[in-house]
């Protein structure tokens, strides 16, 4: 038990509307994007446009819902991100670029699976990495779960109003 708040950290892929496989990017609650420039020289500026305003508006009312007030203050704490697995770089990369905005004493990425070649790509965002299991991942990091069931946005919501009670502070925000 690490005894410390918890906090959000909302990212959305940036799609081709077109090809929702494809991903050319993604975007912050705050706004910090990260791009592929390889995937976006294939396509029209106004398709890229509007894939940005559309994961933009979506990452927006998503973290709206999620959240229950400012975001925790990072600035010289050690903050831990956590995600499911890592088998792209666009959401972990516009994430660690957000936290980094805020100002944080060290930024450690943590993950239960990942893909080597995408681990080491992400060492240049982070002070750490933490990655139980790092091998070649074909498909989703899904497919490494036993149970990868979605967890819905309600229960997303009650678990950091839980966190929050637990670690009251004042929140100056971004």
């Amino acid at each position: 038990m690490l005894d410390a708040p918890l906090e959000l950290c909302d990212v959305r892929k940036i799609v081709d509307p077109d090809d929702p496989r494809v991903t050319i990017g993604a975007v912050s609650e705050d706004g910090v994007r990260y791009l592929d420039h390889a995937q976006i020289a294939k396509l029209w500026p106004s398709v890229v446009d509007l894939a940005i305003e559309r994961a933009t508006i979506a990452v927006r009312h998503s973290s709206d819902l999620l959240r229950d007030g400012p975001p925790v203050s990072l600035q010289h704490r050690d903050v831990i991100l956590v995600d499911d697995g890592a088998v792209s770089l666009s959401e972990i990369r516009a994430a660690a670029r957000s936290l980094q905005a805020r100002d944080p004493r060290t930024l450690v990425l943590a993950l239960p699976v990942a893909d080597p070649s995408i681990v080491d790509r992400l060492r240049i965002d982070f002070d750490r990495i933490v990655c139980l299991e790092s091998e070649p991942i074909l498909g989703s990091v899904g497919s490494r779960y036993r149970d990868f069931a979605p967890v819905s946005d309600a229960e997303v919501a009650a678990l950091l109003q839980d966190a929050h009670r637990a670690h009251p502070e004042p929140a100056r925000g971004i």
